[in-house]
């Protein structure tokens, strides 16, 4: 499913498909030769990559999308306390913790955080 679209980029969710070209895609000689050296040679450590490096460029790029297109001035997030992952990146993009709250469908306890968006 296409998220956002622009003349260079679709940005869709990740699957677990992509792990593999990502990491031929590090491996090519061109990458190396304007890119700097890195350590990835297997599934996992392509998959650690696309995590740590793609999911913030691209959450970046979308909240320039949900701002400049959509013209929202707020975003929120809604996470599993657990998921210290989804935290971090969360906190990479600026988003700040709101509260705690238990889902009133459902009886999950989740986390709020929000990012206000500016420029």
């Amino acid at each position: 499913m296409i998220i956002c679209k622009t003349k260079r980029l679709a940005l869709r969710k990740a699957q677990l498909d992509d792990v593999a070209f990502h990491l031929e895609l590090l491996n090519e000689p061109a990458w190396h030769q304007y890119i700097a050296p890195h350590s990835i040679d297997n599934i996992e450590k392509a998959a650690d990559y696309i995590e740590q490096k793609c999911c913030p460029a691209i959450a970046n790029r979308a909240l320039v999308y949900a701002h400049k297109t959509l013209t929202l001035n707020q975003i929120l997030a809604i996470v599993k306390p657990v998921n210290h992952r989804s935290i971090a990146l969360l906190d990479r993009l600026g988003f700040g913790y709101q509260s705690n709250f238990t889902h009133p469908d459902s009886d999950e306890y989740l986390s709020l955080y929000n990012k206000l968006l500016e420029g």
